[in-house]
Order: C-alpha cells, then sequence, then structure tokens
C-alpha cells in the first residue's frame, strides 16, 4: 500500500503555495493510476498502471521530503519534528525507487512470471506482489558484494528444482539428463542455460530485458558430461 505523510494540521502550511497546483495535479495522476489498477483485465495493463502509479506516489514524496527540508531550514520545524516527519518518508521512497527500477527493467520477464502463477491467486495485485517480492530480493542482493559463485549449491537448487535425482539400481545415484534420461549421477553435470555473464545489453538484445536473475534455478539444467562440453562450445 502506498505511504501517506501523516502531517498534522499546524504543518499543513509547509506546502508552498506555489506548489499546491502541483502536488494537487499528481495527486489526482495517482488517483487515475489507482483506479486503472482496481480495473486491469490483463497483466501488461496491471504493470504499467502499477509504473503510473509509482512514479505519482514518488514525486509527491520527494516534493513532501523538500517542503520538511525547507521547513527545517526555516526553523518551522524543530529537529525532532523533521527526523520524525522524514524518517518513514524516506524508507518509502527508497522502497518505490526500488520497486520502480525492477519494474522497468524485468517488465517482459516479470509479466510472463505473474501470467505463471496467476492461477494460484485470486487477483492480478496478489500474484503481482509475489512475483516482485522475490524479484526485489534478487535486486538487492545482486547490488551487495557479489561472492565467488557457488556452482555445488547452484546444482543442489536446479536439481530441487526439477527433482531431476533418485536412487537408481545397487543403490547408486542417478540424474536426470535433460536430453538422454537418467544417468549415472557421476556423468551428468549442471550448466546454465543462458550464460550467467551476459551483460545488460545482451540480456537486452536477445530477451527485451535488461536484467533478470540468471542464477535462478529454472535457467539450468542437467545433461552427460559429453552433452555438457558441446553446450559450453557453443557459447563461447
Amino acid at each position: 500500500m502506498a505511504f501517506t505523510p501523516s502531517i498534522p494540521e499546524r504543518f499543513s502550511s509547509l506546502v508552498p503555495n506555489s506548489h499546491k497546483t502541483e502536488m494537487e495535479t499528481l495527486s489526482k495522476r495517482r488517483v487515475s493510476a489507482m483506479s486503472q489498477l482496481s480495473v486491469a483485465s490483463s497483466t501488461n495493463d496491471f504493470i504499467n498502471a502499477k509504473i503510473e502509479n509509482l512514479e505519482a506516489e514518488i514525486a509527491i514524496n520527494r516534493n513532501y521530503k523538500l517542503f520538511f527540508q525547507g521547513a527545517k531550514r526555516r526553523k518551522t520545524l524543530t529537529n525532532d519534528e523533521y527526523n520524525d516527519s522524514i524518517k518513514d518518508l524516506e524508507l518509502e521512497v527508497k522502497e518505490q525507487e526500488n520497486q520502480l527500477m525492477v519494474i522497468r527493467r524485468q517488465h517482459k520477464i516479470i509479466s510472463e512470471d505473474i501470467d505463471e502463477v496467476l492461477p494460484e491467486y485470486s487477483t492480478i495485485e496478489g500474484a503481482y506482489s509475489s512475483v516482485l517480492m522475490a524479484k526485489i530480493m534478487f535486486a538487492s542482493s545482486k547490488q551487495r558484494k557479489e561472492k565467488k559463485f557457488n556452482q555445488s549449491a547452484y546444482s543442489k537448487n536446479v536439481l530441487s528444482f526439477y527433482g531431476a535425482e533418485r536412487q537408481g539400481g545397487n543403490e547408486a545415484v542417478e540424474k536426470y539428463c535433460h536430453i538422454t534420461g537418467w544417468q549415472p549421477g557421476k556423468f551428468v553435470k549442471c550448466a546454465h542455460l543462458v550464460p550467467k555473464s551476459l551483460e545488460s545489453d545482451e540480456l537486452a538484445y536477445l530477451f527485451g530485458v535488461r536484467e533478470t536473475v540468471l542464477s535462478e534455478p529454472r535457467n539450468g539444467m542437467f545433461t552427460s558430461i559429453q552433452h555438457c562440453l558441446s553446450i559450453i562450445l557453443i557459447w563461447l
């Protein structure tokens, strides 16, 4: 739910007269976007309305932040009043900006993911929230210093995702090769369908998105060592 700054009546003068018309326009834009969200019949329409809503919310909250800062400089607000007013607002703006960045960069993939999980939810909003939460978590982790890629952990995640491991004869472990079927586990390796080294421009050219998480399990497959080498050579 969008954040609405809690401004006591005695702080209403913090909005300069020169900005009141602008704020009214932004508020109308936000209301219009929320109306579009409530009646959106397709995932694409919903995402476009969500972008419009977020842009309006961010613009409104940024203006309030400027008003608070101006009031603090003029001593209209004490330091404590300013801190109370700005604390939640800054957190909300950051969350909105992160959400908007992810939607813009992964518009196509988010739309496809929502369509995929939509049968599990009663509304598009519910499916959207579920999908976006995962996307933002991945995006946030990418902003932190990345550790060396753990191929072993990734392989286990892909195994679990596909259910591609079983006990074979003589209690030997078998893994499912997506090309030849079940094989002795030691001869089957995990490979990326799309190389995780691709840059944003390359992703945009190939898939129409500038950012996605190539370390997700669904970007992996299992193949015998012979076929795995063939895949590697194709990508070189």
